[in-house]
């Protein structure tokens, strides 16, 4: 029978404490990040939101564990986060986003609320350094607890678009790309033929020479206003500044006069 030396268990002793506490520190580091994650169904994807407007925030949880309840942290980044950016306390680390809106807690199966509740709406920051019209993540990292084999904690990710913007001008616009007038067609119009009337709409748009596409003048229809009818004036523009070119030049301004006020609609 061969023996040891005391000073060879010795060894063996202090590389298993070293192997056991390596392990531990790489438990304590480590996050399990899953494909099932919630969704966020407000707001939708490439919503275009002014700073400082609340919006409305709805996340669907997946609950992928079953738990009682699901912690939830919201963010806003820059560049979209990774699952290598989620660390292993369900958030997002340092530098993967601009702002944090909060942690929250949804209870599942119709248990009780505990802690707070995610809120109906959120409020968009203004951000230092991030322009107007830029694209921002707003994430959600959904933890779930107590998984089967023994895994405590397991993350989801999940991301959608929205548009930041410091005008609100840009909000009603640059979100679908359309501005829509309301001209109001008095009676001395009226008498004129219809096509004639559009006609004269139709040259005094194109006389503004900045970038729009897809332009209408709807059909007249029936208004309760004295002035007789209503009609849509619709045009497209692709860029905020076009939209503002457009508004202030004399060609938009004698419209004005003569049809009455713009309405901006979403």
């Amino acid at each position: 029978m061969r023996f040891l030396s005391i000073a060879s268990i010795s060894t063996l002793v202090l590389s298993a404490a070293s192997f056991t506490h390596a392990a531990s520190l790489t438990a304590a580091k480590r996050q399990i990040v899953v494909p099932a994650h919630g969704t966020t169904t407000e707001p939708t994807g490439g919503s275009v939101i002014a700073a400082g407007d609340a919006f409305p925030f709805k996340y669907e949880n997946v609950d992928y564990c079953e738990s009682g309840y699901s912690p939830i942290s919201v963010f806003l980044s820059t560049t979209a986060p990774t699952d290598a950016d989620v660390t292993n306390s369900g958030e997002l680390a340092d530098g993967s986003y601009v702002y944090k809106f909060g942690d929250f807690l949804i209870a599942n199966f119709g248990l009780p609320g505990m802690g707070t509740p995610p809120p109906p709406t959120l409020t968009m920051p203004p951000l230092d350094g991030v322009s107007d019209g830029s694209t921002l993540y707003l994430s959600v990292v959904e933890t779930y607890r107590d998984c089967p084999g023994g895994i405590q904690f397991e993350y989801g990710l999940e991301t959608t678009t929205v548009v930041l913007v410091y005008d609100r001008v840009q909000v009603l616009i640059e979100g679908v790309g359309q501005f829509t007038a309301l001209a109001k067609l008095d009676d001395k119009l009226l008498k004129e033929p219809r096509d004639v009337a559009f006609e004269q709409i139709h040259l005094m748009i194109a006389a503004i020479p900045v970038p729009k596409h897809d332009v209408r003048v709807g059909a007249p229809i029936n208004s309760a206003t004295t002035r007789g009818y209503d009609i849509m004036l619709s045009m497209k523009f692709d860029k905020i500044e076009d939209f503002k070119a457009y508004l202030a030049h004399p060609k938009h301004m004698e419209l004005l006069r003569r049809y009455g006020p713009p309405v901006a609609s979403r």
